[in-house]
């Protein structure tokens, strides 16, 4: 069963571009039945690798905005610790709740975006004004 989370994350990981934690860590909790701070653990240290490897690849094929990358390195480290931190003084179920939440939010927000993005102008072609958020 590991394989097969550690095998489906990565490649949705690749494709998708989400790091694999959306999908690791639940996987983790429901299906192996870690818990919530090892989950999260474990699928930040496997992201590592599977980070630099999609980010090797999507590089190569010129989708990596190198200044971009340079300038949100620095805060994305920092915050990591920090939220790291508040994950380890929190509950596991208070964390599992937090966890949730924030997928849930994401998911909806995603979906509105998208469906935003299909919405037809009065014109009746593609909103141009419409975009991603």
């Amino acid at each position: 069963m590991e394989i097969a989370v550690g095998f489906v994350g990565g490649v949705l990981s690749g494709l998708l571009g989400i790091g694999g934690g959306a999908l690791f860590v639940p996987a983790m909790v429901l299906l192996l039945d870690v818990p919530q701070q090892e989950a999260q653990g474990i699928s930040l240290a496997v992201i590592v690798v599977t980070a630099v490897s999609g980010a090797v690849t999507h590089y190569r094929h010129g989708n990596v905005d190198v200044p971009t990358a340079a300038w949100v390195v620095g805060p994305a480290v920092v915050a990591s610790v920090v939220g790291a931190s508040v994950a380890g003084a929190l509950s596991n179920d208070a964390l599992q709740r937090v966890f949730g939440a924030v997928i849930l939010f994401v998911s909806l927000q995603m979906l509105y975006s998208s469906f935003r993005m299909s919405e037809p102008s009065r014109s009746g072609r593609p909103n141009p004004e419409a975009r991603d958020v």
